[in-house]
């Protein structure tokens, strides 16, 4: 065949890489030292690690790069690095793989389709899932830990109000300096509705720490500048300033300061005012010193009791007298807690001791039975006879 010009030849429209030919001068062939025209295939030059600086190119089909370094899949729009498989979630959607299905360390997705994963690999997966329009969603072992959006931030779920914390579980509060000797826990809290509450929040807020003045077991503190200013107990009572005394079942109790106590047993139409008193099992002091009294306001009665000897110890036992009772009927009853049958709007005293000295005033007394009138000289005068 004749030599042809190359504006000559025909387009080759059906190439065979192993077996169609392209001539090529071998420069290093010996002998001769230079010049010698042979022949090579596609795949030839393919195969000799060529090194080449391409301005732009267009690849229409697959694109793999030693098996599973870099694979393209066009038919998916998957881009595999160290994998050959892959999945297009979406339409319009391409992925980004690195790593194999199993042990993947980054799964990124970008597309018209406004969600994303990033996933950690190994035992521990981690899940990051972008929504452009809907917020960022965080999971543990491919679990939503929390969600942030443009309501707020949501833990443990989808937040409803600017921070929202859903679940029980432990809740560890820490300083600048280290963590406290025992987290939190069983931290259970109902958060409000977006248009208000539905019900009464409800917290569940157990704290067991050693920094705690004599801590107990499920307790709630607030403190500042290291002392306890706010102490809830597992019963209910409180205390301010103070962890309240260890209250029989049933009594709910304020206690304030040094021996302060406001509450009630549990019925509805009773209420104490105490100063170091406290019941569990009998009356007790609340302090080590000092004597108690009590206001007591129960069945529409008001009875006033105290105690004429000082306190034994902090809890040690103590024994009320009553001072002054009114009744339901309008009974005035001074040393008694009970009047007489039948009676109503009566002043009504128990046997008390004569006085043996003198006041600016007057002195009302019964004794032995006898109401009695001590004036301001000393001169006694019997007004009724036992």
């Amino acid at each position: 065949m004749a030599d042809l010009k190359i504006s000559e030849l025909t387009n080759l429209t059906a190439a065979d890489p192993a077996n169609d030919m392209i001539p090529i001068v071998d420069v290093s062939a010996t002998p001769p030292a230079s010049g010698s025209t042979k022949r090579i295939s596609i795949n030839n030059i393919l195969a000799c690690s060529p090194t080449a600086t391409l301005a732009s190119a267009t690849i229409t089909g697959d694109l793999t790069v030693d098996t599973s370094t870099l694979k393209v899949d066009s038919a998916n729009n998957f881009v595999g690095v160290g994998t050959t498989t892959g999945v297009n979630l979406a339409a319009g959607r391409g992925n980004l793989t690195i790593g194999g299905s199993s042990s993947a360390i980054l799964n990124l997705s970008i597309g018209a389709v406004d969600t994303g994963y990033l996933i950690h690999g190994g035992t521990d997966i981690s899940l990051v899932n972008r929504t452009v329009t809907g917020g960022i969603i965080f999971g543990v072992n491919s679990t939503t830990a929390m969600t942030l959006n443009s309501t707020g931030l949501g833990v443990g779920g989808s937040p409803a109000g600017k921070i929202h914390a859903q679940g029980t579980g432990v809740l560890g509060l820490f300083t600048q300096g280290a963590a406290p000797a025992a987290a939190l826990s069983a931290v259970t809290i109902q958060a409000p509705v977006a248009s208000g509450f539905s019900s009464i929040p409800v917290l569940n807020f157990w704290y067991q720490n050693t920094g705690i003045s004599n801590p107990a077991s499920e307790c709630f503190a607030i403190r500042t500048n290291s002392t306890d200013r706010l102490y809830v107990d597992a019963s209910g009572n409180v205390g301010i300033g103070v962890q309240p005394s260890v209250w029989g079942s049933g009594f709910r109790y304020v206690q304030a300061g040094p021996g302060c106590a406001y509450g009630t047993n549990g019925s509805v139409d009773r209420t104490d005012v105490a100063a170091n008193w406290y019941y569990n099992g009998g009356d007790k002091y609340i302090n080590a010193t000092g004597k108690a009294s009590i206001f007591q306001q129960s069945g529409g009665a008001f009875f006033w009791l105290s105690t004429n000897t000082a306190s034994g110890g902090a809890g040690s036992a103590m024994t009320l007298n009553t001072n002054m009772t009114l009744d339901v009927l309008g009974n005035l009853l001074v040393g008694l807690a009970t009047a007489g049958t039948t009676a109503a709007k009566t002043i009504q005293i128990a046997n008390g001791t004569a006085p043996t000295a003198n006041v600016a005033g007057g002195q009302l007394y019964v004794e032995a039975g006898a109401l009695k009138y001590r004036g301001s000289s000393g001169t006694v005068t019997t007004i009724a006879n036992a």
